[in-house]
């Protein structure tokens, strides 16, 4: 394991609960889909809140913002 310091990076996120691993690629498209283009930097991934061994999946898949966007709700 490395531990690297780096900047703090802005993100867009979207918690979910889900019935298997691969349905949270449902809700990364959709924050996707709810951001404006030019504010989608290159780095995604999940945080998983909890795992098929805790009786329930949650996950939260998020996005890197090329700049900071005003606090609101972009999900319809």
């Amino acid at each position: 394991v490395i531990v690297k310091h780096r900047p703090a990076i802005s993100i867009a996120s979207i918690r979910a609960k889900v019935e298997s691993y691969a349905d949270i690629l449902q809700f990364e498209q959709e924050l996707l889909k709810s951001l404006p283009d030019q504010s989608i930097g290159s780095l995604r991934g999940v945080l998983w809140h909890h795992c098929a061994d805790s009786g329930f999946l949650e996950g939260e898949p998020f996005v890197g913002l090329r700049h900071k966007l005003a606090s609101q709700s972009f999900l319809t």
